[in-house]
């Protein structure tokens, strides 16, 4: 039996998870800059990694498999993230966030710790509360995805629309 609560958050933050990891690794460049400024060591691995372990997590909160991992996961990188903005706060520096890839043009600081208690409470719903899983899960998985598929081709596309609109119109006198 599933929690309608435990649904969303998990739906929520797999969403979200999808989003960060799948724009991360389209465009590594933004992140790997991140990574490069907050000096943290294993750059190079970790522009892979980080990514992986957000899609990988988004999984597991989708298809109710491993739901102690998938918490701990969650936890673990919500206190990644706002170690993140502490670095950033602590050298007074503007560090470009790479939340969503190119997508984030916000800077690491205070909103990162401010949702500490955000990613700790989808682990604890993830850990207590059920929510998808099995082939319905794995359906919402899917769904998600596709419908992020469609959104960034349409994204892409905005401007390819506007660069033909511009090359149809002719000036007449």
């Amino acid at each position: 039996m599933t929690s309608v609560i435990g649904v969303a958050v998990q739906l929520a933050a797999a969403a979200v998870l999808l989003l960060a990891g799948a724009q991360k690794l389209a465009a590594p460049a933004k992140f790997t800059d991140t990574l490069r400024k907050l000096r943290v060591p294993g750059t190079h691995s970790l522009r892979t990694l980080v990514p992986l372990v957000e899609l990988a997590t988004a999984g597991l909160l989708l298809t109710g498999a491993w739901r102690a991992l998938a918490a701990t996961l969650v936890a673990v990188q919500g206190v990644a993230f706002a170690a993140a903005g502490v670095i950033a706060l602590r050298r007074r520096a503007a560090i470009s966030c790479a939340c969503f890839g190119p997508l984030d043009s916000g800077v690491l600081g205070s909103r990162q710790i401010a949702l500490v208690p955000a990613w700790l409470l989808v682990a604890a719903v993830t850990l207590y509360l059920p929510g998808l899983s099995g082939p319905t899960g794995i359906a919402a998985l899917t769904a998600i995805a596709l419908a992020m598929g469609v959104v960034a081709a349409a994204y892409l596309m905005v401007p390819w629309v506007r660069d033909r609109r511009s090359a149809r119109v002719v000036t007449v006198r």
